[in-house]
């Protein structure tokens, strides 16, 4: 009897090893995960620090959550829930964009593309991929000042997109909608 219940429970062993074995395979080949940028629910964002209360830009000033900077040109409504920026003279590192989404919205004007690879995303070890973003969407909030970044800064003629190539991720955190 009892070289028999040994034999079972080696055999059960045996199995389970070869099973999870079997399991680790399979995840190790497991094919890498693709994630594309949906254009309508995504935004690129620049902020300078300090931002003087107007040196910030979005590529969807169609966001409920965004507010243009002081001084902005009439057309560009200005949402009364949110605050004020605060003091723009002073650096800020913390509060990075300045109005934050509180969720993704299909409401943007078609202006990021890209596409991400993920072969593992768990370590995100060999992520890699490209997120390019049209220049010529990026908003202030004053004409004026939209117009000149375009033609002096961005110089968005020349260089209509500006790309973005991830070639690897480290110290990944999860915070809000982005990784």
């Amino acid at each position: 009897m009892r070289i028999r219940s040994r034999s079972l429970h080696r055999l059960l062993l045996r199995t389970l090893a070869v099973a999870l074995l079997g399991l680790l395979a399979a995840g190790a080949h497991a094919p890498a995960q693709t994630w594309t940028v949906y254009p309508k629910a995504s935004l690129a964002w620049w902020q300078v620090d300090p931002h003087l209360g107007h040196l910030w830009a979005t590529t969807c000033p169609e966001e409920p959550s965004w507010k243009p900077g002081a001084g902005h040109s009439s057309g560009f409504g200005s949402n009364p829930a949110l605050m004020n920026a605060r003091e723009g003279a002073v650096s800020d590192t913390v509060h990075v964009p300045i109005y934050p989404r509180q969720g993704a919205r299909a409401v943007c004007t078609e202006a990021v593309a890209g596409r991400i690879v993920l072969p593992d995303t768990v370590t995100w070890r060999g992520a890699h991929g490209q997120v390019t973003v049209k220049a010529e969407a990026l908003v202030t909030g004053l004409t004026m000042r939209d117009n000149f970044a375009r033609s002096n800064v961005l110089e968005t003629t020349r260089y209509p997109d500006a790309r973005f190539t991830l070639d690897s991720l480290v110290d990944v955190t999860r915070r809000a909608d982005t990784v």
